[in-house]
């Protein structure tokens, strides 16, 4: 546990003890606490004489929002250390971080269109923390609290409905998706996750607004109805790496344009859209089945020669008929809520000359580089363990064939200026 201020007294025996916790924060111990919580409410039981060993870290009030924001990040680092024996992921350790934050804080707070089979407004759950839907549903103690909970949280996907609730993995696959990163959906959700969060912490003084949010599910109802479609409709196999092609597909016909305010009042794609999707997902599976160079399904489609052939190969002419949907260009994962904006950006597809050179410089140096970079800043404490991760991370893409993405590579070139600044010399026959 984590408390903002520990207030001690004498306990008589000459021994310091604990009389007041503020500021007190779980980080590691959910479940005992739920249990310890469902024991004594749920089943009356008395638990006045339990004892239970805890580990308390005073981490004092910050003076500012950086401080505080510094704060999360020493939160995140006592869950990531204290649970290295445990399966968690990188996702569950940015629960803490401002973006999840505001994201979690609006979806409780806004209301989605009552669709017609439905009769009233639900709210899109968005489960910042692992668990978090079944500890907030079960809390309603009764069974018409949690029946008035489900009604209004759906999460249920049976039949043709769509879930109404979303993790954190999710929300990064839904929008790399519609930012034409299909390549990076596919190679798994917590890499995935990755690449999504180093193009938000690029981002300064901003944080998602109600049409962010709005938008968020609307791609969210996209994929999921484009998943559906493509269970209905094709074979067995490959589902996830063609619904993520389709919705890229989608995406880039349509140059970021489909009003994705009409599917957040419709809580839906229109039939027509929906038949559409159908056989682009169809052409989109024919690539993505026909690997190049002898490659496995699985790889191919997690390589951007992929997604290249689909755009070259698998797009169909938009109907006339739906072109009623198009506007102007939908937000993305960098540009701050607001529609249309020019900024270059992970999200964009696009580079500029100088992202294009830093990625150059990149490839130019060599895994062999990067590593020995990774190793000197843990040696000399020169670079954080953000920067040194980052290292390795690009050192594996080179080795793999792959460039270090835009994002990836403007921040190594600036530990690399640093390093070099501070007496790193790379010798490729060390």
């Amino acid at each position: 546990m984590t408390a903002s201020e520990v207030v001690t007294a004498p306990n008589g025996n000459g021994v310091e003890s604990i009389i007041e916790l503020r500021g007190l924060q779980v980080v590691n111990g959910a479940q005992t606490t739920a249990s310890l919580h469902n024991t004594s409410r749920r089943y009356g039981v008395d638990l006045s004489a339990t004892q239970v060993m805890a580990k308390i870290l005073e981490l004092p009030n910050m003076q500012d929002d950086a401080e505080e924001s510094e704060k999360d990040i020493r939160v995140s680092d006592v869950s990531r250390y204290a649970n290295s024996q445990n399966a968690i992921t990188q996702a569950d350790f940015s629960a803490n971080h401002p973006f999840h934050v505001v994201i979690e804080r609006l979806s409780r707070r806004i209301w989605a269109p009552a669709k017609v089979e439905i009769g009233h407004e639900t709210h899109w759950f968005y489960e910042r923390n692992r668990g978090q839907y079944d500890v907030e549903r079960n809390a309603g103690n009764t069974r018409g609290k949690i029946r008035d909970f489900d009604r209004i949280n759906p999460k249920s996907a049976r039949g043709g409905a769509l879930s109404q609730h979303f993790k954190k993995e999710e929300l990064a696959k839904f929008v790399m998706a519609w930012d034409q990163y299909p390549h990076l959906v596919v190679r798994g959700a917590q890499k995935n996750f990755a690449e999504f969060m180093l193009a938000i912490a690029e981002l300064k003084n901003w944080e998602p607004d109600e049409q962010y949010f709005q938008d968020v599910v609307s791609k969210a109802i996209i994929f999921r109805r484009t998943d559906k479609l493509i269970a209905r409709e094709q074979e067995k196999g490959y589902k996830s790496l063609v619904a993520a092609h389709t919705m890229s597909a989608l995406s880039h016909l349509t140059s970021r344009r489909l009003d994705l305010n009409q599917i957040w009042r419709q809580q839906d794609m229109p039939d027509e859209l929906q038949s559409f999707v159908v056989d682009l997902a169809a052409n989109v599976r024919t690539v993505i089945t026909s690997p190049a160079g002898g490659r496995g399904v699985g790889e191919w489609a997690k390589r951007e020669e992929c997604w290249e052939a689909v755009k070259e190969k698998a797009l169909l002419k938009f109907p006339d008929s739906l072109k009623s949907m198009l506007g102007q260009s939908n937000t993305s994962v960098a540009q701050g809520g607001k529609r249309g904006g020019t900024q270059i950006t992970l999200s964009t597809g696009g580079q500029t000359p100088e992202a294009a050179a830093e990625i150059k410089q990149c490839d130019d140096l060599g895994s062999e580089y990067f590593w020995a970079l990774a190793v000197w800043g843990r040696e000399t404490k020169v670079l954080d363990n953000f920067q040194r991760r980052l290292c390795g991370s690009v050192a594996r893409r080179i080795q793999s064939g792959s460039s270090p993405t835009y994002k990836q590579a403007r921040i190594v070139v600036k530990a690399i200026e640093e390093a070099e600044r501070q007496g790193f010399q790379f010798s490729p026959d060390e």
